[in-house]
Order: C-alpha cells, then structure tokens, then sequence
C-alpha cells in the first residue's frame, strides 16, 4: 500500500462505510492489479487469478456500460466518484463504491483506487432469501410484469399469470410451449418476423448478457401488441454459460399507440407548419429559440442550428427589439398581444409585420412563448394606397355635381353619393337592391336596360352609355343620361362604377326645339307647295288661256287657206294636224298642273276623275276602294292635295314602266292614320338595285313632310304595292 505513494489510509478512514470493505486496484480499462482478502472471499477467486481478472467483468451488464463512462470522466477531470453497482457471484450483490484517480503522472498513471461495501448487511440478505425461497410464487404471481423464466433449451420452467394474459392465453398453455415466440409469430418494431436467434431469450442465452428494453410486437386478428422485453442471464457456479435466462414482459400497447399519434401528431404539425406562409416560433423563458418554421429560418437565412440559441441572433436588431418587448409583456401579463410593425431591413428597405406573440405550456407546467407573423409590405402599401384613393374619392363624391353610383355586382348592392340622392328623392338602403332600381326604370326602358348589362358582362367589356326614365320619389319619371365602367377581377365582373344626369329639362328643351323646327320646316314646306301649285296652275291657265288660244286661231287661219295645188293641200293637212296634236297636249299638260278645286270636289272626287280618265285611255283597268267609314274629306287642304299628287305620281309611273293590266287603289281611315295603297300586277323591279327616279322621290318627300311612311313591295315578276301611312293630327 506505501507503493501508493498517497495518503490512502487518510482517504479510507474518511469514507461513509460498513465493514468489511472491498479494495481493488484497477486501469481505465478495468484490469485488476490489486484486490484485498474481503474482495478475494466476495467473489470466490484466488489471488493468483483476480490478479488476471478484470473488474468489469464481475460487474452486471446491466451497470457495466455506465461504470465504464463514469471512468472515463475520472481519467479526464481527476474527480473521484461514488456508483451503486451489482457484483456478480453466482447471485447479485449491490454493492456501493468509491472510486478516485491515484494520479495522473508515474508509475500510477491511469490507475484507479476503488473502496466498496456491500449496501445489505449479511443479515439483511439472509431474511431475504429465507423470503424469497420460501414465497418465490406469490411475490412473482402478485407482479403487474409478466415473467417467464426459460431453461437453457428453451422450455418455460415458471410463468406468472400477468405473463399469461400479455399472451391472451393460459399459464397451462405457456408451460406446455417451447417457443412461444414462434407460436405468437413475433415481430420486431419494424414489423419484421424474428427468427428463434433473434429473440431476447435467445439472444440472453447466446451471448450471456442482458437484453434490456426490447421491443418486440404480435398481431392477433387485427389489433397489434406491443412488448417490452427484458431477458436476464442466469448463472450457476460461477460457469460462463447462462443456465436459464428469466424474462421481464410489460405491455406497452397503449403507450405505443399514444406514441404513434403523437409522432403522427408531430408531423402534421410539422407539416402544417412549415407550409404556413406565417413566420412561426416558440422561444423559452430566456427567449431561446425552441422551434421555428421553414418560412422563418428561410426569410432570415437560417436553419435548425439556431435551435436552442438566442432567437435575436437569427433575426434582425430593429425587430429582435419589437420582439422582445412584446415577448416580455407577453409573459408578464398571460394574455396575446396582436399587433402590426414596421421596421428597416438590412437593405435599407421598410416592412411591415403583422404579429401575433401568446403563451404557450408544455404541459409540464413551463411557461414557453409562441408567435406567428405575416410579411403583409406589399398588402399594407397597397391598403394605404385604395386608403388615400377612397379619401380622395369622398371629398371629389362630396364637391361633384353630377350623380355617382357604384354597383357591387356579386352582393347586388348599390352604392350612391348624396346628390344621386338628392335626385331621385330616396335614401338607398340595404333592402334597396339592384332589382329595386330596375323597378324603378320605365317599363319601356327597362327590359332595353337590362339587356344591355347582360350583353355587356357577357362580352367583357368594360363601358356603356345610355339613357332611360326613372320614377323618382315624387312618382315623375326623369330622364337619365348614365355611363358605367365595370371593373373586372380575374376575368370576372365584380362591380360597375358610374354617374347619372339628369337631362330630363334638356330633353324638353330638344323636343319643344324639334317641334319647333319640324313647324317651320312644314311651314316652309307647305309654302313650297302651294307657290308650286300657284306656278302649276298660272302655267296651266296661260297655256289653256293664251298659248292654246293662239294655237287655235292660227289653226283657223290655216284652215281658211285655198289649196290651188295637190302640194299645198297636203302642206295644210299636215299642219293642221301638228296644230291639233299640240293643242291636245297642251291640254291634257294643264290640266296636269291645274289642281282640280278639291274644295268643292273633294279628294275622292278628284282621284275619281283621275280613274276615269284612265279608264278611258284604255291601257289597263284601275280599281278605287274606299270605304263609307273612311272620312278622308276631314283632312287639312294640304294633307289631300299631297295624298291627290301621291296618285297622280304613282299611276303615271305604272303608264310609264309596269305594263300592268290591272291596278288597285285603296283609301283607308284609322283614328290615327290614313292609309293610301296602290298595287299593279306588272312587271315588277329590285327595289336593291333599281335607282329611286324623280317621281318616286318626290312620294317619299310628300310623305315624308307629314311625319308619313312609305312602303313598297316589289320584285322582278311580282307587280308593285306601295302603301303611304300619314297620321292625321300632324
């Protein structure tokens, strides 16, 4: 002991011991150089061959790993330490040790001094194997563990009724078995079938050591079991080869299961969260980082190495600031803080946070800190930016004159500023739809309206202009100039802005114009007319009264010549003829231009006259159809003089160009028209490519002047109906 060369003795003296007391001398590796008598009895060796022996392999396997480790702490820092330890011999002993470095230079480099005692007396042990022996089956029967012990070729020697009903059997059917692992087809975690070798038993068997904390599982029908299997060596005089091997069962079913949900749990978690487009973390007390999503450690250029480090080493000052602040407030006052920040990136550029920082319990009872936060810059600008427009917006909707309306189109909701208001003589409600303002539209507008808005959506365009009748709250319709722009989101219409005007004045102003235009023009027209007739009837009675005059007297001087020759005669003849050829014409021509006296004839009369001297010519045969109800007398002058020259233009067209045999007329008299119709079976024409001569044009014009209509129906073959629709109040 002095080779030592340390004041052991003093060291001995100071432990916390029983005696007798076990001393050894070992290297990191657990060589023995030195064991005392006590030890040498303990464990039942010679000197001579402990000398050889290591210590480790007297120690359980069970505490052999954590021994070793604890050496090797020893060997680095020089502290002595204290193990409770199993030493095998034969049976287990606890035994508890003191172990310390004897110095780390010399000859005692790496040396170890190791003092033990055993922990149970030798009284201690003795009642407890007199227990033991002599209540072995109620204490392993009255275990919630299910054991089985198994010999050395694998039969059950002894099982307890836990053991039985793990294996939803019998104790009669388990000692009756060799290989229950087999008879179970037992697996590994995985699901794996495990071969015989493979078991904890067998594994016990075949190495001697302890299998600890194995977990096998079996399928019965459907529902899978899971074990936790320890399989303990047993020996017998001290041989190396275990004689049987006992083996602890605990099912851990439930727990399996809880952990597969759990890790289920995780990974939807997981999952979610490193999808979340927020930025999301949980910080301790001292704000270290205990988890943090992809999008965070990817925005700040990070990853899981920050795990477990200062959050505000990942992030940014100015924000590690906000945060902080907020984690402290947070933690003080148990309550979430939701709130909206700016601040300065590195890259000079401003953003803007909108956070959500609350606590969060482990479930342990530690208060941890969670967050999210949402990169919200560009929605941010772009909500300040529709902010600014809107104010805008309200102060031009307050200044404007003109009514503004905006249509929500999905809601159907209508929005109006104070003078669309102020217009129509309502306050728009909720209840005051768009189906509410289509009521409000002119019958006769409002189906032109809204086919106009499903025209509009349809073909995507974006603007429209038009005007039509609303009742106002006073019950009068007024006149509305609109225009509408509609804007589009994704191809789909989501609402209509536009304004309204009132026009109705201005309209009435037009009409009252127009009318007052129409009069003149009238006026003038019907001016034109009557100097035509007057020109027409002074040119008739000049040519009746003077020019046929002279023709008649120089047709009686020629008359009165004396033919003295054959030449002379024929000379006089033929002019004589040409005299009366001329003086019928220029008849016939005057009595064109002369209107007959339609105030004492009236048009029926007079367009009479006109068929019988066509009759009589013999061309064709003309009809006239009026009936006794038709009261065309009680039209103005100027209505029938333009109704007379409409028959006289028509029937001198079919002479001159249709060939008809037969012709038609019609007079009809409505309250509020009176309707001409003449048809002819000739030959027709195209009205597309025949040009409209002079006398049609001037039908059309005679109609025309009294707001009239004209309509023919030809075709090449087909004859020609013409009908003129004159109202009679204009």
């Amino acid at each position: 002991m002095k080779t030592l060369s340390i004041p052991v003795s003093h060291w001995v003296n100071t432990l916390e011991r029983q005696k007798p007391f076990y001393l050894s001398i070992i290297d990191a590796a657990g060589n023995l150089s030195f064991v005392n008598a006590p030890f040498l009895r303990k464990v039942n060796h010679h000197g001579e061959v402990m000398r050889r022996k290591n210590f480790l392999e007297l120690v359980h396997p069970e505490d052999r790993d954590q021994l070793q480790l604890r050496l090797k702490d020893c060997d680095k820092t020089n502290a002595a330490f204290s193990a409770e330890i199993r030493i095998l011999n034969g049976k287990t002993h606890w035994t508890k040790w003191e172990i310390k470095n004897l110095g780390a230079h010399g000859k005692n480099k790496n040396k170890f001094l190791c003092l033990g005692y055993d922990i149970a007396g030798e009284e201690q042990l003795k009642k407890y194997s007199h227990i033991a022996e002599h209540n072995y089956q109620a204490i392993v029967d009255g275990l919630n563990t299910g054991i089985i012990f198994r010999d050395a070729a694998g039969s059950v020697i002894a099982a307890n009724p836990r053991a039985a009903a793990i294996f939803e059997t019998t104790i009669e059917n388990l000692y009756s078995q060799k290989d229950i692992y087999a008879l179970l087809a037992i697996q590994d975690e995985q699901g794996n079938k495990l071969q015989d070798q493979d078991t904890p038993f067998m594994r016990a068997l075949l190495t001697g050591e302890t299998q600890n904390n194995v977990i096998i599982r079996f399928q019965k029908q459907k529902d899978i079991k899971w074990l936790m299997c320890n399989a303990q060596p047993l020996f017998e005089n001290n041989e190396s080869k275990p004689s049987s091997v006992v083996t602890s069962i605990l099912d851990i079913t439930r727990e399996k299961n809880l952990e597969i949900k759990i890790r289920e749990r995780e990974f939807l978690f997981s999952a979610f969260m490193n999808n979340s487009p927020y930025f999301t973390w949980i910080v301790d007390e001292k704000e270290n980082l205990v988890f943090a999503n992809t999008a965070l450690l990817e925005y700040f250029h990070g990853d899981e190495s920050a795990f477990g480090k200062k959050m505000f080493q990942l992030i940014p000052h100015q924000i590690a600031t906000i945060f902080h602040h907020r984690h402290a407030s947070v933690l003080r006052k148990k309550i979430p803080d939701h709130s909206v920040i700016k601040s300065l990136m590195a890259d000079g550029k401003e953003r803007v946070f909108q956070i959500s920082i609350f606590p969060v319990s482990d479930g342990a009872g530690t208060m941890l800190i969670g967050g999210k936060a949402l990169d919200i810059t560009d929605s941010y600008s772009s909500r300040e930016k529709i902010k600014k427009v809107n104010e805008r917006l309200l102060y031009l909707n307050k200044a404007a004159s003109e009514a503004i309306w905006d249509w929500n189109l999905q809601t159907g909701k209508i929005f109006t500023n104070e003078a669309l208001r102020k217009l129509i003589g309502f306050r728009i409600h909720k209840s005051h739809d768009l189906e509410w303002w289509f009521e409000r539209i002119h019958p006769d507008d409002r189906a032109k309206m809204k086919k106009k808005i499903a025209e509009l959506v349809e073909k995507k365009q974006q603007s429209w202009e038009d005007e039509f009748r609303f009742q106002c709250a006073d019950g009068n319709f007024k006149i509305f100039h609109s225009r509408g722009f509609i804007v589009y989101e994704k191809e789909q219409p989501i609402r209509m802005i536009g304004s309204s005007l009132d026009v109705s004045e201005t309209k009435y102003l037009e009409s009252q114009l127009f009318e007052e235009k129409l009069k003149k023009q009238k006026q003038i027209a019907e001016s034109i007319i009557i100097a035509q007739q007057d020109e027409r009837t002074r040119i008739g009675h000049e040519l009746h009264d003077n020019v046929n005059q002279i023709l008649a007297t120089a047709q009686l001087y020629l008359s009165m010549l004396k033919a003295d020759d054959e030449d002379s005669f024929v000379t006089k003849t033929k002019t004589s003829e040409a005299i009366i050829l001329a003086i019928e014409e220029i008849r016939k021509l005057s009595k064109e231009l002369v209107m007959p006296n339609l105030h004492q004839l009236g048009l029926i009369a007079a367009i009479n006259t006109l068929i019988s001297d066509l009759n009589y010519a013999g061309l064709f045969s003309i009809g006239f159809d009026h009936p006794d109800t038709c009261d065309a007398e009680s039209l103005s002058l100027h209505k029938k003089i333009t109704l007379f020259r409409i028959v006289q233009e028509q029937t001198k067209n079919i002479v001159k160009y249709s060939r008809a045999k037969n012709v038609r007329l019609t007079l009809d008299c409505t309250e509020i028209y009176i309707r001409l119709s003449i048809a002819d079976d000739g030959i027709g024409f195209d009205p597309n490519t025949t040009r409209r001569g002079i006398g049609l044009s001037n039908i059309y014009e005679r109609a025309k002047l009294y707001n009239g209509e004209v309509n023919v129906v030809t075709a090449p073959g087909k004859g020609c109906k013409m009908e003129i629709k004159i109202p009679r109040d204009l």
